[in-house]
C-alpha cells in the first residue's frame, strides 16, 4: 500500500502466467541475448574470466591499485551500453 492507503500499482497481486517460471526463463534468455549483442566480444563472460579478475584484485599483484572501478563486461561499457 501507498502512504495514502491506496493499493500499490505494481501488479504484484496478480497471478503470474504459468506460475511465472516460463515467463522468467524466457525473459532471462532474451536478456542474455541482448547482453551478448552489446558486448564488443559478442558473447557473455564465463565464470573463470570474472574469477581471474577477482583473484588478481585480491592478490598482492594489485597492492598498488586503489579506488578503481574495473568493468568486467566484455567491452559493453565502452560502447555506451554498460
Amino acid at each position: 500500500m501507498l502512504i495514502d492507503g491506496s493499493p500499490q500499482p505494481t501488479g504484484c497481486d496478480r497471478e503470474p502466467a504459468s506460475g511465472g517460471r516460463t515467463s522468467v526463463r524466457r525473459s532471462a534468455e532474451v536478456s542474455r541475448s541482448r547482453l551478448s549483442l552489446v558486448s564488443i566480444l559478442k558473447r557473455l563472460g564465463i565464470v573463470d574470466e570474472v574469477a581471474d579478475l577477482t583473484f588478481g584484485l585480491v592478490s598482492d599483484a594489485s597492492s598498488y591499485v586503489t579506488g578503481q572501478v574495473i568493468a568486467c563486461d566484455g567491452g559493453a561499457s565502452t560502447c555506451g551500453a554498460g
